[in-house]
């Protein structure tokens, strides 16, 4: 199965079937960038390689590489120390521009206090966004800018081993939580523009929120 560009369209909502799975393009303009695309096919090394073009390779730290993935392989999260940090790059601000968090999971455990990092650039006081697995078995997307700091919380049963398609949305007066292909929360907000110096990282918030589970197909698309 080849691996994809995952972003999105002009909306209100429009769903795309890809590979038989319905993908939600929610309020996201036509003239987007992918500015980082993971497909995570490594089976060996300790880079994460980027296929967007923008060069923002991630070095890997305690992940299991070469597991069964949505499309071909997967990186896995031991839940204690797996995680995987990307450089810090202007690339990865989106500013006052729309942007698109895509990626799918698979797990079998849920966070039995805090919560799981599963994709972060940033952290609170500062500008930042992050998506995170709660206890309850929702996902919580967020998004603080230079005006506001809101988020989307939705969905359940994430848990079930299988795979589920998930993408957090921002837009200039939304924020979307869609979980397969289903919007699952919408919060009307306007956070204002969002750009910090800090790396980006998959599976934690090192130190902490340490993901348990599987990553694949991880993108991020501006504009």
């Amino acid at each position: 199965m080849s691996k994809l560009v995952r972003g999105a369209l002009a909306a209100p909502i429009v769903a795309a079937t890809v590979l038989g799975t319905v993908v939600a393009q929610a309020d996201v303009a036509a003239a987007s960038t992918v500015v980082a695309l993971w497909h995570m096919n490594e089976t060996s090394g300790t880079t994460m390689v980027d296929s967007s073009g923008h060069h923002n390779n991630g070095a890997l730290h305690n992940v299991t590489l070469g597991g069964g993935g949505f499309s071909g392989k997967a990186y896995s999260f031991n839940g204690t120390s797996s995680y995987v940090s990307v450089p810090s790059s202007a690339s990865l601000n989106p500013g006052s521009a729309n942007i698109t968090i895509s990626f799918y999971l698979s797990t079998t455990s849920l966070p039995k206090s805090g919560d799981y990092d599963l994709v972060r650039k940033g952290a609170y006081p500062a500008q930042n966004y992050k998506v995170e697995l709660l206890p309850s078995g929702q996902i919580m997307c967020t998004f603080q800018g230079s005006s506001s700091r809101h988020n989307a919380t939705g969905g359940s049963g994430l848990n079930n081993g299988a795979w589920h398609h998930i993408q957090c949305i921002k837009t200039a007066s939304q924020i979307k939580t869609v979980i397969d292909g289903t919007v699952r929360a919408t919060t009307n907000a306007t956070v204002g523009s969002i750009s910090n110096t800090s790396a980006a990282y998959l599976g934690a918030h090192p130190g902490s929120d340490w993901y348990k589970g599987k990553l694949d197909e991880v993108s991020i698309t501006i504009g």
